[in-house]
């Protein structure tokens, strides 16, 4: 028990460390000596946890996924979906205005590029999130919307908050208060 408690620390610090390093200096020009340094263990201990570079970018990939899916989690755990969207406007946009948070999630697309592993827990999560928000959000169809017509505002909402990050990454300058208000307005003009 204690033995497993340890292991899940130490991994548990090693995604932290390499998280860190991503935000700052990318993936692919930090070291596994830098990701051990910064998680206080030795490269021989972060090989015991990963069997290399690219299955910790892995998952790191799919921490930040579960990140993503939280308000569809919350859905499912029978809160209502467009509440919860409306209720965390605020959060959203503070983390989408998050340089490191932007900055991670790129440097997660980027890698996606080179890295296979990486590219399927991407691809996994656009598609979950997609079919969750579909769901999630079904009880809130018009009537007239087509599938194609759900699905579409659920992906224009996907791209309102990649974008958002986009802009925090650039250091956007918007006034927060009149953002929230502007994503609230979108939120309910797709679904209200």
């Amino acid at each position: 028990m204690e033995r497993e408690r340890k292991a899940s620390a130490q991994r548990r610090d090693i995604l932290i460390a390499a998280t860190e390093r991503a935000q700052t200096s990318g993936f692919h020009s930090t070291t596994m000596d830098q990701i051990a340094r910064g998680a206080g263990l030795s490269v021989g201990q972060v090989y015991r946890h990963f069997e290399n570079k690219d299955a910790i970018i892995g998952a790191v990939a799919e921490a930040r996924a579960r990140k993503v899916l939280d308000p569809f989690e919350n859905h499912a755990q029978g809160e209502p979906v467009l509440e919860t969207l409306l209720r965390d406007a605020p959060s959203a946009l503070r983390q989408a205005r998050d340089s490191k948070v932007a900055a991670l999630d790129l440097e997660i697309l980027a890698e996606a590029e080179r890295n296979a592993v990486v590219a399927q827990v991407v691809h996994d999560v656009e598609t979950a999130q997609l079919e969750r928000g579909v769901e999630a959000l079904a009880p809130f169809r018009k009537p007239g919307w087509t599938d194609d017509d759900l699905v579409a505002r659920v992906a224009f909402l996907g791209l309102i908050l990649d974008g958002l990050q986009l802009r925090g990454a650039r250091g956007s300058t918007a006034a927060p208060a009149a953002m929230e208000r502007a994503y609230r307005d979108i939120i309910a003009a797709l679904f209200g």
